[in-house]
């Protein structure tokens, strides 16, 4: 199984330890490279937070807003604050 089949799985250890990180409070930061992706993770932490009432915001800068939100019910969309730096990452269109 690779890591990222192992994160889409929802197994009982990927949930233990997505509730360890989140009881952590604070900031999380995600690592993503070719041996262990980290979007899958990335989105069941936002998924879970939204879940719980917490209002998430994502600093995008490498998938445009419609892709990060995919794949989320209209519930999580609501408590997302999207932070758009994919199309104008040095805020030029905004003087």
């Amino acid at each position: 199984m690779t890591p990222s089949e192992g994160a889409r799985a929802g197994t009982g250890r990927e949930l233990e330890m997505l509730d360890s990180l989140l009881a952590l409070g604070g900031l999380v930061l995600l690592r993503d490279s070719v041996e262990w992706e980290g979007r899958s993770l990335l989105k069941a932490l936002v998924k879970k937070s939204a879940l719980c009432g917490e209002q998430v915001h994502i600093l995008g800068c490498e998938v445009s807003e419609e892709e990060f939100r995919e794949g989320f019910d209209s519930d999580i969309n609501n408590r997302l604050v999207y932070h758009d730096f994919f199309r104008d990452p040095l805020n030029w269109s905004k003087t």
